[in-house]
């Protein structure tokens, strides 16, 4: 026993603890309940005297009083025969890295996931904490699919899960502070979209992420603070700034290739006839563009068969069209506004395609 707490298992043991499975006997549920046996207990102060709270007390009363969906909260803190302990309620899920490694995450997977263990880390700075600790191990992608930051169980007790995960998400200044836990997320960022630790001279490219997402981390990422972001609210708001522009790209491109394939194709005004064409916008410059663009950075095979793939999604873009017009205007299988919301499916689909061979046409950023 442990105060109310009966232990049932041992989580974790780390340097200067313990982080046990407990069952609080009053209120019935599971904890992970972290017992730090390098934390002394002092006296209390003599009658009339006043001493500041133990360092230990304070976080813990920090935390304690957080609620954010993205952080793993603190239930109860105490002392028991001179020991400190400290319940965390018990997240079920996984590590960030377990759940990518369970199978392959798109980007549209991962962006939800990465700007919500910021939202966490920007509130419990916000609250004057600073976690100290930020790896892959303390993203948790729980069950149900919410995410939040936890992790601070394990290092209260100094447990390290990833000897060099924990190296490379060490900031370089010697005294962690907020901006040390901004470069250690943008470190586990970087790791999850890349599949490599940093390297803030690298310049990859990974299909669907924006290039502005990785220019955000590179300056989350270095090593002097003062070049970082003010705080991590601030890189956060970056981060949806950035998802938000490539959508928005997209969606221009999107209108425009929608008012394109519908004068091409006949499919908008009083004319009854329906006729077959490509969808404009990829013209014989933009393939032969894109062909060089992927061969001299992965090979002329590479570069034919994307240009190759982009003309069948041309083709299949203007053949869907074309079906979409005779089912409503000949065959008078649905309403003409099915068949526009159908029409508008297509020329998306056909943007995503034009939006990809200009993103992969553009010349790398150069280095800094």
């Amino acid at each position: 026993m442990v105060g109310r707490y009966v232990v049932t298992d041992t989580l974790v043991r780390g340097a200067c603890g313990v982080v046990h499975l407990a069952h609080d006997s009053e209120l019935m549920r599971k904890v992970a309940l972290a017992v730090p046996c390098d934390i002394d207990v002092a006296d209390p102060p003599a009658p009339g005297r006043e001493s500041p709270p133990a360092p230990w007390l304070v976080r813990a009363r920090s935390l304690a009083r957080l609620r954010h969906g993205n952080l793993v909260p603190v239930y109860d803190f105490g002392t028991d025969a001179g020991r400190v302990w400290i319940a965390f309620e018990h997240a079920q899920g996984q590590s960030i890295a377990a759940w990518l490694r369970a199978r392959p995450r798109g980007w549209r997977e991962l962006e939800p996931v990465l700007l919500a263990a910021a939202q966490g880390l920007a509130a419990l700075h916000e609250a004057g904490v600073v976690h100290g600790a930020i790896t892959p191990s303390a993203v948790i992608v729980e069950d149900e699919g919410r995410v939040r930051v936890g992790g601070f169980d394990a290092a209260l007790v100094g447990a390290v899960a990833d000897e060099g995960a924990a190296l490379a998400c060490r900031a370089p200044e010697s005294i962690a502070d907020a901006r040390s836990d901004q470069y250690a997320w943008c470190a586990v960022a970087w790791q999850a979209i890349t599949g490599a630790w940093p390297d803030v001279g690298a310049r990859p490219r990974v299909a669907g992420v924006p290039r502005e997402v990785l220019a955000l981390l590179r300056q989350g990422l270095q090593p002097a603070p003062a070049q970082r972001f003010a705080d991590m609210t601030a890189l956060r708001e970056a981060f949806a700034r950035a998802r938000t522009h490539r959508r928005r790209r997209v969606a221009l491109a999107a209108t425009a290739v929608i008012g394109g394939i519908a004068l091409a194709l006949g499919l908008r005004g009083d004319t009854p006839a329906c006729t077959r064409a490509l969808p404009p916008g990829w013209s014989a410059e933009d393939r032969a563009a894109t062909s060089e663009a992927v061969a001299t950075r992965a090979g002329a095979p590479l570069g034919t068969a994307v240009v190759a793939a982009i003309d069948r999604v041309q083709q299949d873009a203007g053949e869907a069209a074309y079906e979409a017009c005779e089912a409503t205007r000949v065959r008078g299988e649905g309403s003409s506004a099915r068949r526009e919301r159908r029409e508008d499916c297509v020329a998306q689909a056909w943007a995503e395609a034009l939006a990809t061979a200009a993103w992969l046409r553009e010349p790398p950023s150069p280095g800094p």
